[in-house]
């Protein structure tokens, strides 16, 4: 940025200036969109992995107990 000058077109500055200022903020809102767009997409792919995760997780769980655990807790809940 240059320093304002002292005699001539201050219009011509300003113009300059504001169209240097929009260009950056244009520029600064490009690279934030393209962030929340990024953060999206691994929220995205995470949450389709920890779905699968889930599901599989979900399918094991209820062959993990067998049927002498289960009698076992029984007696164990009926003596106490």
């Amino acid at each position: 940025m240059q320093p304002p000058p002292r005699k001539g077109n201050y219009a011509k500055f300003l113009k300059n200036l504001h169209s240097e200022q929009v260009a950056k903020l244009q520029l600064k809102n490009q690279n934030e969109c393209d962030l929340l767009e990024d953060v999206r997409n691994f929220i995205l792919k995470r949450s389709a992995i920890e779905k699968s995760y889930a599901e599989v997780s979900g399918h094991a769980k209820p062959n993990r107990f067998h049927k002498t655990d289960i009698i076992l807790f029984e007696y164990v809940s009926n003596t106490v």
